[in-house]
C-alpha cells in the first residue's frame, strides 16, 4: 500500500533520526598500509580532515602528491592507504575525535554556566 505525503515525511524524519542515532559511535581507524618507497613512486589514497575529502594519492622517498597518480608536488614523503574504504574509515575515526573535542569544549562552557547560573550577574562577566 502506498504511503501518504504525510506518512512518508514522518517515515523519512525518522528514518533520518536513525541514521544519526547510528552514527554516534566511534570506530578505529586502520593503520596506513602503504610505506614510501626507497625510488620510485607508489600509489593510494589519503584524506584531508579538514575538507572531508578522500583521493587519490602518491608517495617518492621524499616527495608526495595529494590528488595525483602519476608525480608528486609537495615535499615530504607519507605512508598512504591501500584503499579508498581504508582512507574513508581513517577520515571517519579522524573527524570523530575533532568533534569529541569540540562537542567536550561546549559541555564545559554549560558546566561552567550551570555552576555559575545562581551567581548575580557581575559574577559571570
Amino acid at each position: 500500500m502506498a504511503m501518504t505525503k504525510k506518512e512518508r515525511a514522518a517515515f523519512d524524519a525518522a528514518l533520518h533520526t536513525a541514521r544519526v542515532a547510528g552514527a554516534l559511535r566511534w570506530t578505529e581507524g586502520p593503520p596506513r598500509d602503504i610505506r614510501p618507497p626507497q625510488t620510485g613512486i607508489v600509489n593510494g589514497w589519503d584524506f584531508n580532515a579538514p575538507s572531508q575529502v578522500v583521493t587519490k594519492a602518491c608517495t617518492g622517498p621524499v616527495t608526495h602528491s595529494f590528488g595525483n597518480w602519476d608525480r608528486t608536488t609537495t615535499q615530504g614523503c607519507r605512508s598512504l592507504y591501500s584503499t579508498r574504504e581504508r582512507a574513508l574509515r581513517a577520515l571517519r575515526a579522524e573527524l570523530e575525535k575533532r568533534f569529541a573535542t569540540d562537542l567536550a569544549i561546549i559541555d564545559h562552557a554549560i558546566a561552567e554556566e550551570t555552576r555559575l547560573s545562581g551567581s548575580a550577574p557581575e559574577e559571570r562577566k
